[in-house]
Order: C-alpha cells, then structure tokens, then sequence
C-alpha cells in the first residue's frame, strides 16, 4: 500500500493574550481576520431551533485617548418579535493582532450572561496605547450561532505626554510552539525582562514566580523536580521550566505567570500575564452536513443552498486544527446497466445487505453487487460512497477509472479497513434535461467566503448553487477532508456524502376561478416560487381547495405520487415534464376557486 494519506495540514495559529493581567496578556479566542469568531468551547448552531436570535451592539465603536482607559461594552440581544432575549451567552473574540504579541488591553470576562436581553463587558486599553496607534476590533457572538458575530472597533487617538506604569516584562518561551497534541506534554519556560536595556533580570533581584493553569479540566503542570498539579512556584529564581500536560480534551488553557521582584531602585513590584497554550483536537473522525438556508439570485437564475459541516474527533472534541476541505455535489446520475430500486434507472444503491458494494484495502477498488459500471464515463464521472456507522475513511468523493462492469478502480489508494455494504453513486455536476433534449443543468459546490477550511469552531459553511430546474431533483453532495494530522504527522483521508433533495425557495400552485353552473376539467401547474419558472420532472405533494359551494369535483392525472398513469413523473414528458395536477368539476351551483395549495419538493427517489 502507498503511505497513509494526507489529513488536517494547517496549524491552527493561537492565542497570546490574557482574560486579565498586564500588556500583552490574552487567554481569548483569536479571530482569524480580526473580524470573525472563535472560542474555548466553540458552539455549533443548532440548525432544529427555529427562534430567530438577533446580536445588537447599540454603540459599535469607541475612542481611546489614555492609557488603561476604561470602556462598558453593552450587547443587546433580540428574538424573532424584537422583544429582549435572555437564553444562552455571548462570548467576546480577541482580534488577530494578539498573534503578533500586540498588547490590545484586557476584558473582565470572557463569556458574558444575559439579563434582560443585555451582557455587559468592561474593557481595560492597553497601558501603552503610544505602542500602536492602529484600531482594535473585537467581536461578540451569542452561543447558538458563532458566525453571526458583530465588531466592535477602539479607535486610538492617545493624549500626549503619558507615561509607561512599569518598564519590565514577562516573557514566556516554548521549545515547540504554543500549540500541543491531545495526552502530550509541551516544555515552557517564563522570564522577567528589564525593557530599558533587554536584559533578564537577575536570579537576586527576583522573590517569587508562579505559574497557574486556568483550565485545569484541559491541562495540569509538572517541573523537573517531579512536582506536579495545577500551581508550581519557585522563588529567586528568574525562570520556571515546566511541562504542560494535556489529557483527551481539546482547548485553550490559559497560563497565569505571577512574578514578583525587586526593581533597579530596590522597590518591590509584581507582573501578571496570562499566556496561552492551544491543545489540539485529535485527528478527525467524524463528519454531519446540516442544512441552514437557501437564498435566490435572481440575476444568475441561481439558488444556493448552505450546508454546515461539523468534524470532531474521537473524543468529541470540534476539530480546531483548520483542515482543508473539498467538496462537490452529484447533480445528473450515470444510467446503471443494472436493475436499481429508483424509478428512473440512475446508478445509485443504498447502503445495506444485498444492495451495497463494497470498498477493498488491497486492491484499491469499489465493486458492486450487480454489473452497474457498463455505463461509467471515467473521464467524466466520480464515485461517490456513504454508509451507516462509523465509515468516513471509505466515504465522499473516489476519482475512478474503469475496470468491469462490477469493479471501479479507484485512483488514489484506500489506506483503511475494507467494508462492505457502501451505498455508493456515479455520476457527475451536470444533468440531462429529460425532455428538453440536449439542455444541460448544473450544481456548484464551494466555500463560503472561498476558504476552504474548517475554522476554530470545527465548522465550515458550504454554498450549494444550481439552476432553477435542479430544484426537486435528489443529489448527492459529498465533503473530503484529506490532508495531514500535525499533531502526530499521520496523513490521513475521510468523507461524508449524502443523498438531498434541492429545495428551492418552495413551490407555488395554480388558483383557478369558475363561473357558476361550469362543469370540465382544471390542470393546475406547479411553479418554483419566486421564479417565472415551472417545476420540471420532480415530484411533490400538493393539498387541493376549492371553494365554491355546492361544487362537485374529483381529482383526474397528476404528474406526481399516487396516479398509477404519471406515478414516475420524473421521467415523464407529459405536459411538457411540468408538475401538475387535474381537476374534474361535474357541477359548480355556485361560482368559486380551486386552489393548489401547501405544493412542496418530494424526494425523487
């Protein structure tokens, strides 16, 4: 077998600055850009709440103007009725500045609860705001969406003739980084620095250091002298050496270093920083796609739906090292050259015994259980495979090239355990129009914002887009996450993949309005809402009203489920392929409407 593949390349960058504590101390999330969100437990939304939660910051900006100044953030938070929503939390996210040792002052918390629909931060700027004069952006999330975040930017516009409370610094230096694997040690060290010349200070002038683990549920302490627990301290001495330990939780720990000394004129002081070291999760192991929304654009006849992908490892930790994501969709399906169970012949099996095929370690190769593959176009086609449990190394996208009509060779090695009963498809992003001969429509699949990495929260926001038509039409959207695990250099390769319905904005039916004493029949059309557009060779489920008194109607063909003549509508052209629905009306003693109503996508198979 070739070397184990590739899985989770970039190191997350991390954190340096304290919840509390002196210049340069930071224990809070770091946003990537300055703008957008992270956290020490980051919450995933939970895409079954239907409250709508909005963030208000009624004052989004402030001046600073003096050192260590003082601002009262307020962040209101609204439901969907605009009255004051006081469930869950909002968690304040450092800007990116931190990762290059800026001191952007401190906060008082970092998690704030709400009262009355309000949570209040008090913020402490730097001691020198003389040292960068440049805006700090902070940003604010509630707990039960980490991307709806909202900015808060300090403005620095520093008095003159300030001055500077200490000229001694604490220093932290770490053999490997500030960043560790899951049950590893990491070797830290922390010093106190004279600023007027750069020089340590020396082990006489200092009485005492002492170095605190904050998050002691993530990471406990030992020194060379085999002392060990959530606090060591040494006394006159100008440095402690330690080992952080992690155990199986993933996380940021906050690191408080006290440091207490006699300055040049023999006066005592003390320094406070918070340092932080970032544990990361473990090679990922599982994958969910969850829908969240579709929006219109009308000028490229487009939807596009969003799907969240959430990973985490075995521990259940959210993975936080920023793998890199690829991703696709199955919009048009290969016809199989086998009996499959959807009406309209695609080569798409379901997971299972007797109808899944199976994925070979040794050979590197998918066979099915039937002779599907006569019909694969391995220039153009791709494999895609899911299943039940615990199988995302053998699931998502396979690149194949033919071999028989059971076997598909796939392209890159399959470095895992062979499994068997896979639900599996072929096929590729565009499909035929079925009676439109010749016109083609096709499915996109990328990131949002075009960063293909799952952030700090173990989550990423994929963008499905496609043409009107696609809408009803059953797809499968598949993720992979293939790179390498940097925490212990193991490549590794899994996916998700699974089978959706595109759904549009939703369907609209006809209304019909008879005259009294009208006796015929009514075909009532079905068009994608929003759009000029019909509904094209899907199914649906409709409710019929009619509203005349005294009116005798029943229903005649309809284009979807549950007419023996149109029940495979999806492959009929029929009035033209369009979803519709007919209605036979013997008398009307009074005039009225008929109405298709509650008209909404079916699976196609």
């Amino acid at each position: 077998m070739n070397t184990i593949k590739l899985f989770l390349s970039i190191l997350l960058v991390i954190t340096t600055l304290s919840l509390s504590g002196c210049q340069g101390s930071n224990s809070d999330p770091v946003s990537d850009a300055g703008t957008t969100t992270g956290g020490i437990v980051p919450v995933v939304p939970d895409v079954n709440d239907t409250t709508s939660i909005t963030v208000v910051l009624p004052v989004s900006s402030a001046v600073l103007t003096t050192n260590s100044q003082v601002v009262n953030i307020d962040v209101r938070v609204f439901d969907s009725a605009n009255n004051p929503y006081s469930t869950g939390t909002i968690t304040k996210v450092n800007p990116s500045d931190v990762l290059l040792g800026r001191d952007v002052g401190t906060f008082d918390k970092q998690v704030s609860t709400i009262t009355n629909g309000i949570a209040s931060f008090a913020y402490t700027a730097p001691a020198d705001l003389d040292a960068n004069t440049s805006n700090i952006l902070f940003s604010f999330y509630h707990d039960s969406n980490a991307t709806d975040a909202k900015i808060f930017t300090m403005s620095l516009v520093p008095d003159v003739n300030q001055s500077i409370s200490t000229s001694y610094q604490l220093r932290t230096s770490s053999v490997d980084g500030v960043s560790m694997a899951l049950e590893s040690s990491e070797s830290v060290s922390y010093s106190v620095y004279d600023l007027s010349d750069g020089s340590a200070l020396v082990d006489a002038d200092m009485i005492s250091m002492t170095v605190t683990s904050l998050n002691t549920s993530l990471a406990n302490l030992t020194d060379s002298k085999g002392n060990s627990g959530t606090t060591l301290t040494v006394s006159a001495q100008n440095n402690i050496s330690l080992n952080v330990n992690s155990n199986t939780k993933s996380g940021l720990v906050p690191i408080k270093v006290v440091a207490n000394f006699r300055d040049a004129n023999g006066i005592d002081q003390n320094l406070t920083e918070v340092f932080s070291m970032l544990i990361l999760s473990g090679p990922p192991s599982a994958i969910s796609l969850s829908y969240a929304s579709t929006e219109q654009v009308a000028a490229r006849a487009k939807f596009i739906e969003k799907w969240v992908v959430t990973v985490t490892d075995k521990y259940s930790n959210l993975v936080n090292s920023n793998p890199s994501v690829s991703m696709g969709m199955i919009a048009g399906y290969t016809q199989s050259s086998a009996a499959t169970a959807n009406v309209a012949g695609y080569l798409h099996y379901l997971p299972g015994a007797g109808v899944g095929g199976s994925i070979n370690a040794t050979s590197d190769d998918f066979t099915a259980l039937t002779a599907a593959f006569t019909n694969v176009d391995d220039q153009n086609d791709i494999l895609v495979v899911y299943g039940t449990g615990y199988k995302y190394d053998a699931s998502g996208k396979w690149d194949i090239t033919t071999n028989s009509s059971t076997v598909l060779d796939l392209v890159d090695d399959y470095n895992s355990t062979t499994r068997s009963e896979m639900g599996f498809a072929v096929g590729n992003n565009q499909r035929e129009d079925t009676c439109d001969i010749g016109s083609k429509w096709v499915a996109n699949v990328y990131a949002d914002g075009n960063t293909a990495i799952i952030d700090s929260t173990g989550t990423m926001v994929i963008n499905v887009e496609y043409d009107y038509y696609l809408t009803g039409k059953s797809t499968m959207l598949w993720v992979n996450l293939v790179g390498i695990q940097n925490s212990t250099g193991e490549q590794v390769r899994i996916g998700e993949a699974k089978k959706i319905t595109l759904r549009a904005n939703g369907l609209t039916g006809e209304t019909y309005v008879y005259a009294k004493g009208f006796n015929g029949q009514v075909r009532l059309e079905v068009k994608i809402t929003g759009t000029s557009e019909y509904y094209h060779n899907s199914r649906f489920s409709s409710h019929v009203v009619v509203t005349g008194d005294d009116t005798n109607w029943t229903y005649g063909n309809f284009s979807s489920d549950g007419n023996t003549s149109e029940a495979n509508g999806i492959t009929s052209c029929i009035n033209g392929g369009v979803g519709y629905v007919d209605i036979h009306v013997f008398s009307a003693l009074d005039a009225g409407e008929i109405q298709l109503t509650n008209v909404v996508p079916n699976n196609e198979f």
